[in-house]
C-alpha cells in the first residue's frame, strides 16, 4: 500500500510551525552573553526557569545579576532587552524593570563580564 492510500492521520504529516515566545530567545541570549558572570549553579537554575517558561523572570534575574556587579552586556543583547522592555509600556512593573535595564547600560563604560568565581557558585 502507498503512502497516499493511507487512512487521513497516518503515513506523512505536513509539518508544523513552532511558535517561539520572543521573550524566550531574549532569556537565552542574555543568559549567554553573562555566562562569563554566572556560576554553573546560576545558570543551571536559570535554565530549569527558562524550561519552565518564566523567561521574563530569568531576563529580570539576569539583569539584576549584571547591574549588581557593575557588568555590561554587549549592544546587541541590550537592543533585544530594550524591544522586550517595550513589551512592558503602561504596566505596573515598566518603571523598576526601566530602572534596572539603566543601570546595565550606564555600566557599558566600565569593563565587559569580568569573572571571577565566589565561595557560593557563582561568579562576581
Amino acid at each position: 500500500m502507498s503512502e497516499r492510500e493511507w487512512p487521513p492521520g497516518v503515513g506523512r504529516r505536513s509539518p508544523r510551525r513552532l511558535h517561539v515566545d520572543p521573550s524566550e530567545v531574549v532569556a537565552w541570549d542574555v543568559v549567554e552573553a553573562a555566562r562569563p558572570i554566572l556560576g554553573r549553579r546560576t545558570r543551571s537554575s536559570l535554565f530549569v526557569a527558562l524550561g519552565a517558561g518564566e523567561s521574563n523572570a530569568v531576563i529580570v534575574d539576569v539583569l539584576r545579576a549584571v547591574a549588581t556587579r557593575g557588568q555590561h552586556l554587549p549592544s546587541s543583547v541590550v537592543g533585544r532587552i530594550a524591544a522586550w522592555l517595550d513589551g512592558y509600556a503602561g504596566a505596573r512593573d515598566e518603571l523598576i524593570l526601566r530602572d534596572l535595564f539603566d543601570r546595565v547600560v550606564e555600566t557599558a563604560t566600565l569593563p565587559s563580564l569580568q569573572s571571577h568565581e565566589e565561595p557560593d557558585g557563582i561568579r562576581r
